[in-house]
């Protein structure tokens, strides 16, 4: 049992090192007409979003949680649909462009800042990893967090351990077969 513990230890120590809790919501600058042209959104819209998107952050940054955001998102432009998208990464691994990473390592935990990157303005916020560490032992794991954790951690290890393993075997080919 305590080695189980102390396992469990591990994989939350390596968890808390390594991954970063975000959170963010895109609005896209340019709209896109019948004819299938994109232009700029106009000075209203983006007047609008700044103003909504400064109150969303400024809610996460008073510690409303992402879920009160969404609610206000909701209202603000009156859609039942979740625009935000959210999870546990290593930054610098993920396919997130990279001025989306530098802002995201910019922040500390449990803040939240708005900026244009190419044509899209966002909404981010760097969640508390330690928040997130319950996901760990959620009996019903669906995400799959622990088994993706655990191949970042020994996958190397792993691969290492084969290769030793194969190097020490000794056999015999038949060629005649």
């Amino acid at each position: 049992m305590k080695f189980l513990l102390q396992k469990g230890l591990i994989l939350e120590k390596y968890f808390k090192e390594n991954y970063t809790n975000y959170f963010y919501i895109p609005y896209s600058l340019k709209t896109t007409d019948e004819d299938g042209n994109q232009t700029d959104i106009d000075d209203k819209t983006m007047d609008t979003l700044k103003t909504n998107f400064a109150k969303y952050a400024d809610m996460l940054n008073k510690n409303s949680s992402t879920d009160d955001v969404v609610k206000q998102y909701q209202k603000d432009y009156d859609t039942t649909e979740d625009p935000s998208s959210s999870g546990n990464i290593i930054v610098d691994d993920s396919g997130m462009p990279d001025e989306f990473k530098k802002v995201i390592n910019g922040l500390k935990e449990k803040e939240a800042t708005v900026t244009s990157i190419d044509d899209t303005y966002y909404l981010i916020y760097k969640g508390a990893i330690a928040d997130q560490v319950s996901k760990l032992t959620d009996e019903d794991d669906t995400s799959g967090l622990r088994t993706t954790i655990l191949h970042k951690m020994k996958d190397d290890e792993f691969k290492k351990y084969l290769d030793d393993e194969e190097a020490k075997l000794k056999y015999e080919t038949n060629d005649a077969c």
